[in-house]
């Protein structure tokens, strides 16, 4: 329970590290993706629905379609594998020259970009026909959509943080950090990002790259971050 902070049930039976998770829109099913290569879908209550083996390796990003029709996931094994909500493989989005860190998709389920540790975001179409890979500089460690669904972000290991539209157009960029992002969030009210990075260090900021106030306090490399729905404050977790 969030109120309370009482841990409520426990999800158990991948057989490696759990490295990614996400909630249905509706809030009734879980997608979570591990090291053990396979991706699982549970009910809320915590009963395991389906086991959805495909990837070859570690499993670093899951998402699922705002019209429940797929899901989508992302692993070391350069492919992006595509899953109807039965857990049965549709396709597979096969073009990344190294693992794939982030995947996320329009609300409509029809245009994907990934992000990959061979420098570059790809933008597909949902039957796998490749539309456009951006490079970058270094390897790209996270994607987020804003709020309105239009745009998305993208963070790098440069440290740079990469505003996009979903045809692929770098709208704007900006130097957030020093030292790799690990890991990007944005605000309940669509107005202001959290970066989180290997300089120990979160940094907030509006979606335009003016920064608003840095984050101090942790003592190692930061991994994670984002804001609580109620009232948009920061929650972060370091090594």
């Amino acid at each position: 329970c969030v109120k309370t902070g009482t841990l409520t049930r426990k999800l158990e039976g991948h057989n490696a590290p759990v490295g990614t998770v996400c909630i249905s829109a509706d809030d009734k099913t879980i997608i979570t993706g591990s090291d053990d290569a396979s991706v699982r879908m549970w009910s809320f209550d915590g009963d395991l629905l389906c086991i959805m083996i495909g990837h070859e390796d570690k499993v670093r990003s899951v998402t699922i379609c705002s019209d429940f029709k797929n899901i989508f996931s992302a692993g070391e094994d350069k492919c992006i594998l595509v899953w109807n909500m039965e857990g049965k493989l549709q396709h597979t989005l096969e073009g990344h020259a190294a693992g794939v860190n982030a995947v996320v998709v329009t609300r409509d389920g029809q245009t994907v970009l990934t992000g990959s540790s061979d420098c570059t975001v790809r933008v597909w179409k949902n039957d796998g026909k490749l539309l456009q890979p951006k490079a970058h500089p270094k390897g790209v460690t996270t994607l987020t959509c804003s709020k309105s669904g239009r745009h998305v972000y993208s963070a790098c290991e440069d440290g740079f943080v990469r505003v996009w539209n979903w045809q692929g157009h770098l709208l704007r960029q900006w130097q957030a950090h020093d030292e790799r992002i690990n890991s990007l969030a944005v605000s309940p009210d669509g107005e202001r990002l959290v970066t989180a990075s290997d300089d120990f260090t979160l940094k907030l900021w509006n979606t335009k790259g003016t920064r608003l106030r840095d984050l101090l306090g942790h003592e190692k490399d930061v991994t994670c971050c984002c804001f609580r729905p109620s009232d948009g404050a920061v929650v972060s977790g370091s090594e």
